[in-house]
């Protein structure tokens, strides 16, 4: 399966780096999910749960505020809060 390089931070630590198969998080405006070949985007995020899905793992988190890029085929997320469940 084909996959982009994620980058999650938060003020704290580095929360994840590496290859993932499919990202969704909660923005200001709705859920908003990345895949492979998503076009490049800046989004605040709001309250919500993100998943990522990496390896074939699925793994979920409360995330809160911060924002998201798309560049090239790199996401970064960068997070108020980020909490793995």
């Amino acid at each position: 399966m084909s996959s982009f390089t994620l980058k999650i931070v938060t003020p704290e630590k580095l929360q994840f780096e590496g290859q993932a198969e499919k990202l969704i998080v909660r923005t200001v405006t709705g859920d908003l999910g990345i895949l492979p070949g998503h076009v490049d985007i800046v989004a605040p995020l709001g309250k919500g749960t993100a998943v990522v899905v990496s390896d074939g793992e699925r793994k979920t988190a409360l995330c809160e505020g911060g924002l998201l890029t798309m560049v090239k085929g790199e996401a970064t997320l960068v997070a108020t809060t980020f909490d793995w469940n």
